[in-house]
């Protein structure tokens, strides 16, 4: 680990704070000369908190970011106009196609399902960010009632559950084929701001596949520790592909997580939050305001009819 930090570094990780899911202790999220903290003093699992300061109305005008026009009065309430700004912000950047062979990183970013809501993700500064681009996956319509025109097959999974009203997010199409890309990303950003050489995981394959991805992107070094017997064929080809050094093991999936070396930016990997934004961000605005049940689910946890007695408008 390299401890060279510069001054734009620490101001950005300023803003950001680790809080225990069970204590509620908070924990500055990098604390200079110590090892990085992944769990509380208690045991429990930490989150990561982020200031997130809105303009206060009585001393100066909200100002929109560069290039965007608010056509809000200055005398408006600061979280709506603050609300208004990011959200236009957030619709020019999703209107970026770039290439890859020709777009500046910017534009890879505003690209990026992710880091498009970067000021509502991490205070990263831009060159140390590490994306692929991730997140933009499909949300497709499904119900039985918002289903397209000749997607009837679609439609039998608004039958199957019983909802008019369904969209699915297809996280499958990650540049690894996994949602974990929306959390990756971000960890190994954290590890690059922190100047880490290498980075370890212990996986039975899917989280192990994104970081080896993202950690050869970034020119480090990727360890990875994976269960004997119980890894998917696919994953473990994606592992050993990306990742030029690796330790294989015959251990359970809990002695490998024990074995994965310390410290650990886990609580920053964990920060999928990016998913609900894009969801919100890809409704049409007429709904944008109705009640949203989301449901996370894997090909071993698929739905059964009549999800919710209630009858939510819209489940994703």
């Amino acid at each position: 680990m390299n401890n060279a930090l510069t001054p734009e570094i620490l101001a950005a990780l300023s803003a950001v704070s680790l809080q225990c899911v069970e204590c509620s202790a908070l924990y500055p999220g990098l604390e200079v000369g110590s090892a990085f903290r992944y769990r509380c003093s208690c045991g429990g699992t930490l989150d990561v908190e982020m200031k997130f300061a809105l303009p206060e109305a009585q001393t100066a005008p909200v100002q929109a970011p560069p290039g965007i026009s608010s056509g809000l009065k200055s005398d408006s309430d600061p979280a709506l106009l603050t609300g208004t700004l990011l959200r236009q912000l957030f619709d020019e950047r999703a209107l970026t196609l770039p290439a890859w062979s020709t777009s500046d990183g910017k534009m890879l970013l505003d690209y990026s399902g992710v880091w498009r809501y970067r000021e509502l993700i991490l205070p990263a500064p831009e060159q140390y960010i590490i994306s692929r681009p991730e997140g933009n996956t499909g949300l497709y319509p499904v119900g039985m009632e918002n289903c397209k025109p000749g997607s009837i097959g679609h439609r039998q999974i608004g039958l199957y559950a019983g909802l008019e009203h369904l969209f699915l997010k297809h996280e499958g199409e990650n540049p690894t084929g996994s949602f974990k890309d929306r959390g990756m990303t971000v960890g190994v950003t954290m590890a690059n701001l922190c100047g880490a050489q290498a980075v370890a995981c212990a996986s039975t394959g899917n989280t192990a596949a994104s970081l080896a991805s993202y950690a050869a992107q970034a020119g480090m070094r990727a360890i990875v520790f994976l269960p004997a017997g119980n890894v998917a064929g696919g994953k473990l080809a994606q592992s050993l592909a990306y990742a030029p050094g690796r330790l294989l093991t015959g251990l359970s999936f809990r002695q490998a997580i024990l074995a994965t070396p310390l410290p650990s930016v886990k609580p920053f990997a964990r920060l999928i939050s990016s998913r609900l934004f894009s969801i919100c961000h890809a409704l049409p605005r007429s709904r944008q305001k109705e009640p949203i049940h989301s449901i996370v689910a894997s090909n071993k946890d698929l739905p059964g009819r009549n999800l919710s007695r209630r009858r939510p408008s819209l489940l994703l």
